[in-house]
């Protein structure tokens, strides 16, 4: 209770960018012990076990989230609204979400990706993301709600120009 006293006495702007400078520093873990495994065990193995915790954590998200903003449906607005509060997203700078007229059915397109500059930068490949990151956006999606679903729509793999990947949330049928 004196953390939360604590971040209650900063200003609020102070408290917003203290909050996303620590999301944005899990991320950079993230990417720090992806390459330590994929260094130790090679890239396939890497992305299989990120695979593996996003999954996870896109279940303990999905579970907490919702709560916390006292969202009581579990339709297509109230999962975007979810997803926007989630770490992945609060750390996507270049990101949009959009919600179809009949609500649906919505989409989330990432225009730059920060982990794919880095690697970049860093001379290294691309990494098979859009298998992780479905793993994230499936489990929380179930998660949510049982009724919905999420496809990617198209992913880093073979991308020339545009945005880096995008994502569709939907009713099943």
């Amino acid at each position: 209770m004196l953390d939360m006293q604590m971040l209650l006495a900063q200003p609020t702007d102070q408290m917003l960018r203290l909050f996303l400078l620590h999301v944005g520093s899990i991320w950079k873990l993230d990417e720090a012990c992806f390459r330590q495994i994929e260094d130790r065990v090679g890239l396939g193995a890497a992305c299989e076990i990120a695979a593996d915790c996003q999954r996870e954590l896109g279940q303990r998200e999905a579970e907490q989230i919702p709560g916390l903003l006292d969202l009581e449906q579990r339709d297509v607005p109230a999962l975007v609204e979810a997803l926007k509060h989630g770490s992945w997203a609060l750390d996507l700078p270049d990101k949009s979400f959009a919600i179809d007229l009949d609500e649906t059915r919505a989409s989330l397109v990432v225009s730059d990706c920060a982990l794919v500059a880095s690697r970049r930068e860093a001379g290294l490949g691309v990494i098979e993301c859009q298998r992780i990151r479905l793993a994230y956006l499936e489990a929380f999606v179930r998660r949510f709600s049982p009724r919905l679903e999420v496809r990617c729509l198209h992913g880093p793999a073979g991308r020339q120009s545009g945005p880096w990947c995008s994502w569709e949330f939907s009713e099943k049928a």
